[in-house]
């Protein structure tokens, strides 16, 4: 029989709300069971005699309804997860349904992120009165807002979420998306579990590296202004603009003037000024390159590596200017940006965003742990430690490249892929017409996926410079050998121009919104209607293999834990005496992932699947698994 309850807890206001910090605290948790009882369990406010609440018979009593019920709801209900796992409730047998994650997929991935008010006037539920919300403004703390207001605050928080869960299970019926509703809330506690268990930094390691970057950077800047002749501001774009390719800026400066009293006597005195400064330019602008509206060009990432120098000192200057991009990247976003996460427990516990993208993967933010930089371009990575023995990456292979061939069907993708070709190396061959390409042919393969171009390939400045006639050549071979891939990306787009999205094999449905196209015409994005489902449904894919590995570690009662998900790879802190068990976990989910997503989705996943592993002391000196 079908039990819910509805759950939510208050704890310390931000920024301190979280259990890993020690100024953080559970006020009470509230819930409404099956029955319609409701029940606030206090844990700290000042109006309560905290030496008469028994906190482990409060504990037990709150196991006691999670265990009599079948499903425990809430609004952004990983954040509860964490709190009840703070205080040992054992959340692992009951389903979980997050009325925020519900939102999103009900709408296509196009309502990110909702508060339950919005979900409530979505509904036209009435709202909850947030007049709790004024004494944390006043800088008032939770346990301080008068118990009466924070009982009817909580109260109507359940009754809101309770409003919401049954008019969402009604368009998830109406919608046919129970699978993917299914997979999305299975998902949400493990993505709970990762941002709970965090990443261990090593603070030392990171400060040093920092200090390192600083005077790199220190170095590269004085060899700049020695090749340029003059000192500017390097985090101006305007005046790096005119350094590269000519113009004029203004500068403040200073200049001495005679000042005359009303008397006739006369002082020196100094004021400030603007001094307008011309430089001619070391470089021609790229035949791309257009003036923005501030009157300079563009000198971001792109434009740097467009620059094409003549002479060795100009040579010089983009090596240096492009080393000095890098550098800053690392020490601003890496070095010194990690730093500012590092929470108590020397560990960085960022969020996987479940509810943001367009196409229903998952994000990382404060900070990005999917966007650090891969190995041997930086030495980030060596700053992640284990809080255990060692770290264990698991890359499911190809991933995007396999969906694809399955969602297009293209007899020559799956072919390759089940009789395990080189296809990189192949198609270097068949449309470079030379192996030496092979990565340049690696990333042409990755690119059509989502609809690339023959003139895009022609102006990236890493890519090798061709006339546009051969990479047209390039582009029409590889479209003439993937044909059924080429003729699924413009059925999608149709699909798209009739109905405005698409249903994926996980039940997902992507919504799109009409873009403006040359000529200032509305038409949809043949780049997403190629790259939105690929990603979407490599990632409901992915989520398949988490959810599956994460319950063979609970059976096999593994300590080892799951501590970062970065798209098609998952990144584990284990213990030495389970590395085996855990190895042969992910090796049977990977290298079967066809046949549980055939059996999660019910269709026929026709495309082998598999993965790579690799262990190390760090998480920057991974090396390929050998036992």
């Amino acid at each position: 029989m079908d039990r819910t309850c509805y759950l939510d807890v208050e704890t310390s206001k931000t920024p301190y709300h979280y259990p890993w910090s020690s100024n953080s605290f559970l006020s009470c948790v509230g819930i409404i069971n099956a029955d319609q009882e409701r029940k606030i369990y206090w844990f700290n406010h000042r109006d309560i005699d905290v030496t008469k609440i028994n906190y482990k018979e409060q504990i037990r009593e709150i196991q006691a309804v999670i265990d009599s019920h079948t499903r425990l709801v809430g609004h952004n209900l990983a954040f509860d997860l964490l709190w009840l796992w703070h205080i040992g409730i054992d959340t692992s047998k009951i389903k979980c349904y997050d009325t925020q994650v519900g939102a999103y997929i009900i709408s296509g991935q196009t309502r990110k992120m909702v508060s339950l008010n919005e979900e409530c006037e979505h509904y036209k539920i009435p709202t909850k009165i947030d007049r709790v919300k004024m004494y944390w403004e006043n800088g008032i703390d939770t346990d301080e807002v008068p118990i009466n207001l924070l009982s009817e605050y909580l109260f109507q928080d359940l009754y809101c979420t309770q409003g919401v869960f049954l008019k969402q299970a009604r368009d998830i019926k109406r919608l046919k998306l129970g699978t993917i509703i299914k997979l999305n809330m299975e998902l949400m506690p493990i993505l709970a579990e990762i941002k709970y268990n965090g990443m261990r930094l090593d603070l030392e390691l990171c400060k040093k590296y920092e200090a390192e970057y600083i005077a790199k950077l220190a170095v590269i800047e004085k060899e700049l202004v020695e090749l340029l002749g003059y000192e500017i501001n390097w985090d101006s774009p305007q005046q790096v603009s005119c350094a590269l390719f000519g113009g004029t800026f203004n500068v403040d400066d200073k200049e001495t003037y005679i000042f005359t009293y009303k008397d006739g006597r006369t002082t020196e005195k100094v004021r400030a000024v603007k001094k307008e400064v011309e430089l001619k330019g070391l470089f021609k602008p790229p035949s791309n390159a257009k003036l923005g509206k501030s009157g300079y060009y563009s000198v971001g990432a792109n434009m740097m590596l467009q620059l094409k120098g003549s002479t060795a000192e100009q040579k010089r200057f983009i090596a240096l200017l492009q080393e000095k991009a890098s550098i800053s990247t690392n020490l601003e976003t890496f070095f010194t940006g990690l730093q500012q996460h590092v929470t108590e427990d020397g560990k960085i516990h960022g969020n996987f965003n479940q509810s943001l993208t367009n196409t229903g993967r998952l994000s990382s933010s404060q900070p990005n742990q999917q966007n650090l930089p891969r190995k041997g371009t930086s030495p980030v990575k060596q700053v992640f430690l284990p809080a255990f023995d060692g770290i264990m990456n698991a890359d499911l292979k190809q991933a995007e490249w396999r969906i694809g061939a399955y969602l297009s069907q293209d007899k020559v993708m799956i072919n390759e892929l089940i009789n395990k070709v080189d296809i990189h190396t192949l198609n270097a061959q068949e449309t470079f017409e030379d192996v030496k390409y092979r990565q340049e042919a690696k990333v042409v393969s990755f690119r059509m996926l989502y609809k690339g171009s023959a003139k895009a390939f022609y102006h990236d400045p890493k890519m090798p410079d061709f006339t546009l006639k051969r990479w047209e050549a390039i582009v029409s071979k590889f479209e003439n050998k993937y044909p059924r891939l080429i003729e699924w990306q413009a059925e999608n787009l149709r699909t798209i121009t009739a109905m405005g999205q698409l249903r994926l094999p996980s039940g997902r449905i992507q919504k799109f919104s009409l873009q403006e196209q040359y000529g200032g015409a509305y038409g949809y994005s043949k780049t997403q209607a190629a790259n939105y489902p690929v990603q979407g449904f490599t990632g409901d894919c992915m989520y398949v293999a988490m959810i599956n590995i994460r319950k063979k570690m609970r059976e096999h009662n593994l300590k080892s834990k799951i501590i970062c998900q970065v798209h098609d790879s998952l990144v584990f802190d284990y213990i030495n005496e389970e590395l085996a068990v855990l190895v042969s976990i992910v090796k049977e989910v990977y290298d079967n992932l066809d046949k549980y997503i055939s059996k999660y989705f019910g269709i026929d996943f026709n495309v082998p699947m598999g993965g790579d592993i690799e262990i190390g002391e760090t998480y920057g000196s991974l090396k390929a698994y050998e036992g």
